[in-house]
């Protein structure tokens, strides 16, 4: 009796540790020379906003992949340790991730010449789907996490 509930136990766990693990998802990554320039952190010109949408630790993280959007364009899929970097003309935009039920957005006024940083979290959601959620995240943490991932190719052309 006890024997078959500590192995009912240990099973639940491992099952959790690969929902929230994900499956080794992989994503295209941008040429080493790409992500250079986009980890300057330059905006190409005064009338253009950066936005940095990234993914890095927390709960979950995994390799999960989501899909990132910007203005209802996706740029393509996240997993932990990977960011996309665009420019938008100033003005408003939004941007969103795949929620478990829907997507979340962030809606914001972009500035010329200035730099946005997204964060994407993981959060728990349906069974074996956990949710992702974006934060707005100060420019320091944002340069600061960027750069400790990698670029992934974006499956969008200049916005």
């Amino acid at each position: 009796m006890y024997k078959s509930r500590s192995v009912l136990k240990i099973l639940c766990c491992l099952l959790a540790l690969l929902a929230f693990s994900g499956c080794g998802t992989k994503v295209p990554l941008a040429a080493k020379t790409q992500e250079a320039v986009s980890k300057n952190f330059k905006v190409s010109s005064p009338s253009k906003a950066g936005i940095y949408i990234y993914r890095h630790g927390g709960f979950g993280s995994g390799s999960q992949a989501r899909r990132v959007l910007i203005d209802g364009v996706q740029l393509g899929e996240t997993v932990d340790g990977v960011f996309f970097h665009k420019e938008v003309r100033s003005g408003e935009h939004t941007v969103s991730t795949e929620g478990a039920v829907g997507d979340n957005n962030e809606k914001f006024i972009a500035k010329g010449g200035k730099n946005y940083f997204f964060r994407v979290l993981m959060r728990p959601g349906l069974p074996f789907k956990p949710s992702s959620y974006l934060v707005h995240v100060s420019e320091d943490e944002g340069k600061e996490n960027v750069l400790k991932c990698d670029e992934a190719v974006s499956l969008t052309p200049p916005l």
